[in-house]
C-alpha cells in the first residue's frame, strides 16, 4: 500500500471503530434506564456509556483536525463527535426519564395539555413554539408530551444549534478550517450555563439555541448582493421568517436579534457616511427586517398582559432603585453553607465562556487592526457582531439592576452566542496562521487537546449534577403518577405541602397553568413546610390537618446532596416514626401523608 493512501485508510478505519464505539455507548444507556429518581445522571449512567462515548469523541476529534481539507472524511468525523456529544446532552432521553425539569418545565407541560386539550388556544400562550412543536410530534407521530418535550429541548434544539454554528462559521469566512472549528465550537454548548439556561423545556433556552439559525441567515442575507427587495430574495425572506417566528419561541431573546439588527443599521449607516467604501458600508441592509421584527414584537407583547406588565416592572423597578445580584448572592451562600466555593463554582459553570471570549477577543483584535477592510466577510461580520454587544451589554445591565431574578443570566446566554462565533473565527485565524509555522501533527495534536480539554470542561456542566451543587431535574412516572392519584382523590380543602414551595409545579402540570392560577384555587398551592417545622415540630406547629406530599427526588436532594441544609433526615424519617401523621400513598418514588395536628 503506498503512502498516500494510507493515512486515508487509517482514518476510515479510526471513523469505524469510533462508530462501532458510539453505538455501543447508546446501546448501553438505552438498555439500562433508570429505575427511579437519579442525583447525577452522570453518575448513574453505565461505565460502557462512558468508554464508547469517550473512545468515540477522542477517534473523532483526532480525525477531523488532521484532515480538515477532506470534507468526506472531514464531515464523518464531524457527525461521530456531534453524535458522541449529543449522546451525553440526551442522557435524560436515553435513560427513559418520564420528565426532566421539576420547575419552570412542568408548568411548560401544563400549558401543552391545556393546548392540546383545547382549554388554551397558542396566540394566547406568551411564548407557544415549543409547547405547539410538542403538540404537533403529539398529533402526528404519537409522541407522548412528557417525552416531547424531553426530546425537543435536550436533542433537537441542541443538534439544530451544533449544525448552524458550523454553517454560520462557514457562511463568514473561507478558511478550510472554518466549518470545523464551528461545529466543535457549537458542541461545547457554551450558552448552557445551568442558571438561566437549560437543556430543559424552557423557552427562553430553546430560543437560545435556535439563535444560530438566525445568525446564519443573517451573515447569508448580508454577503448576497442583489438589487430587488430585501423581503423578496431567499435569504432575505428566510431572515424575515426565521425573526418573526423566533417571536413565538422567546420574545425576550428575540429582542436581543432586534438590538443585535439594530446595531448593524447603525453600524452600516456610519460607515456609509464616513468610510463609503469600507466592507462594513457595502454588504446588504437589515433596516427592513430590524423595523418588521420591530413591529412583530411590539404587537405581540401588547396583547400579552404577561409580557407588557413584565417591561412596566422592569422600569418601576428601576426608577426604584432594584435589588442586584440577589440570585448569585443567595447561590453564593448556599454554596458556602455546604462547604464549596462560590468562585470555585464559577469556573466551572463559566470556563469554557472565558475561554472563548479570550479567542473572540482574538478576532476582534486582528479586525479592528485591519479596520475591517479584508475582503472575506469575516471581519465585516465581526465588527457588527462586536457592535451589537454594546446595547446587548446595556440591556443586560438593565436586567441586572431591576428586580427580575437570574435574568440577566439568560441575557448572558444570548450574547454568548454571537461571542462563541467570534470566537470560532479567532481560534480559525489562530489555525491558519500556525498551519505556516507547525507540522501537521503538531498542530493537530495541539487542537485535538484544546478541543477535547474544553469538551470535557463543558459536558459536566450540561446537566445538573452534585458537582455544581445542583440536583438533577429528573421528574419520575412514579411521581407524576402519585401527584395525580393525589389530586384525584384530594377533598378540596385539607391545604396540601411539601418541602420548599410545595407541589405547585405538579399542580400547573396537572391541572394547567390557566385552572391552577385561576378558579382552582387548590388548597396550599405554593406553600411549604418552613425547614426548622419540618424538622422540629411538625406536629405541634399545624392547628388544622394538612396533606404532605413528598417525593424521592425531594429526600435525596435536601438530605444527601445539601445536607440537611434546610431539610434534615431526622425530619424525614420523623413522617413515618409520628402517630400524628399517616402514610396514604406510597409508590416508592412519592409519598403522600396526613397530618393530624395536637389536640
Amino acid at each position: 500500500m503506498n503512502t498516500t493512501t494510507s493515512p486515508t485508510v487509517r482514518y476510515r478505519a479510526a471513523l469505524t471503530l469510533g462508530f462501532l464505539c458510539v453505538t455501543a455507548a447508546l446501546v448501553a444507556g438505552y438498555r439500562n434506564p433508570a429505575t427511579g429518581y437519579e442525583l447525577s445522571v452522570y453518575a448513574a449512567a453505565p461505565t460502557t456509556f462512558w468508554v464508547g462515548v469517550g473512545a468515540a469523541l477522542l477517534l473523532a476529534v483526532a480525525v477531523v483536525v488532521s484532515i480538515p481539507d477532506d470534507d468526506v472524511l472531514s464531515n464523518a468525523g464531524l457527525a461521530l463527535a456531534a453524535t458522541a456529544v449529543l449522546a451525553v446532552v440526551g442522557l435524560p432521553v436515553l435513560r427513559g426519564y418520564a420528565f426532566h425539569g421539576g420547575g419552570d418545565s412542568l408548568t411548560h407541560l401544563g400549558w401543552a395539555r391545556e393546548i392540546h386539550s383545547g382549554v388554551l388556544r397558542p396566540d394566547e400562550l406568551l411564548y407557544p413554539a415549543i409547547h405547539i412543536i410538542g403538540n404537533f410530534l403529539f398529533e402526528l407521530g404519537g409522541v407522548e408530551l412528557t417525552r416531547g418535550l424531553v426530546v425537543l429541548p435536550a436533542v433537537v434544539f441542541p443538534a439544530v444549534s451544533v449544525v448552524f454554528f458550523g454553517l454560520c462559521l462557514r457562511a463568514i469566512s473561507d478558511s478550510r478550517w472554518a466549518f470545523p472549528v464551528g461545529v466543535l465550537v457549537g458542541l461545547l454548548f457554551i450558552p448552557i450555563n445551568l442558571v438561566s439556561v437549560h437543556v430543559l423545556a424552557h423557552p427562553s433556552s430553546q430560543a437560545i439555541l435556535f439563535a444560530p439559525v438566525v445568525l446564519f441567515l443573517l451573515f447569508r442575507h448580508l454577503t448576497s448582493v442583489s438589487k430587488r427587495f430585501v423581503l423578496l430574495t431567499p435569504f432575505g425572506a428566510l431572515l424575515g421568517i426565521a425573526t418573526v417566528g423566533m417571536v413565538l419561541v422567546h420574545p425576550q431573546e428575540t429582542l436581543g436579534v432586534l438590538l443585535l439588527l439594530f446595531a448593524i443599521v447603525i453600524t452600516q449607516a456610519l460607515a456609509r457616511r464616513y468610510a463609503p467604501t469600507n466592507p462594513l458600508a457595502v454588504y446588504s441592509g437589515v433596516g427592513v427586517h430590524a423595523a418588521l421584527l420591530s413591529v412583530v414584537l411590539v404587537a405581540w407583547i401588547a396583547v400579552h398582559e404577561r409580557a407588557s406588565s413584565r417591561a412596566v416592572f422592569i422600569v418601576e423597578s428601576l426608577l426604584a432603585g432594584g435589588e442586584t445580584l440577589t440570585e448569585t448572592t443567595s447561590a453564593g451562600t448556599s454554596v458556602a453553607a455546604l462547604g464549596g466555593s462560590f468562585e470555585l463554582l464559577f469556573l466551572k459553570l463559566f470556563a469554557g465562556t472565558i475561554v472563548v471570549g479570550l479567542l473572540a477577543l482574538v478576532a476582534t483584535y486582528g479586525a479592528f487592526r485591519r479596520r475591517f477592510r479584508e475582503l472575506t466577510p469575516t471581519d465585516p461580520v465581526v465588527g457588527y457582531l462586536t457592535a451589537a454587544l454594546v446595547p446587548l451589554g446595556v440591556g443586560f445591565l438593565v436586567i441586572f439592576f431591576a428586580a427580575q431574578g437570574d435574568h440577566y443570566f439568560r441575557i448572558l446566554g444570548f450574547i454568548t452566542v454571537p461571542v462563541a462565533l467570534v470566537g470560532g473565527l479567532g481560534l480559525t485565524r489562530i489555525v491558519s496562521n500556525a498551519e505556516k509555522r507547525l507540522t501537521r501533527q503538531h498542530l493537530s495534536a495541539a487542537l485535538g487537546a484544546f478541543f477535547v480539554a474544553v469538551l470535557l470542561v463543558q459536558l459536566v456542566t450540561v446537566h445538573a449534577s452534585p458537582y455544581v451543587f445542583k440536583a438533577n431535574q429528573q421528574v419520575t412516572d412514579q411521581s407524576l403518577e402519585g401527584h395525580d392519584v393525589t389530586f384525584e382523590y384530594h377533598d378540596g380543602e385539607t391545604p396540601l405541602l411539601g418541602t420548599r414551595l410545595g407541589s405547585w409545579r405538579y399542580i400547573e402540570a396537572h391541572y394547567g397553568f390557566t385552572a391552577a392560577r385561576g378558579d382552582l384555587d387548590f388548597p396550599g398551592f405554593r406553600t411549604g413546610i418552613p425547614g426548622p417545622v419540618f424538622n422540629d415540630n411538625l406536629t405541634t406547629f399545624y392547628e388544622t390537618d394538612r396533606y404532605i406530599a413528598v417525593t424521592e427526588s425531594d429526600r435525596v436532594a435536601e438530605v444527601e446532596l445539601y445536607d440537611g441544609f434546610r431539610y434534615s433526615e431526622t425530619g424525614f424519617e420523623r413522617l413515618d416514626r409520628s402517630s400524628r401523621i399517616h402514610r396514604l400513598q406510597d409508590n416508592g418514588e412519592y409519598q403522600l401523608y396526613r397530618l393530624d395536628p395536637a389536640d
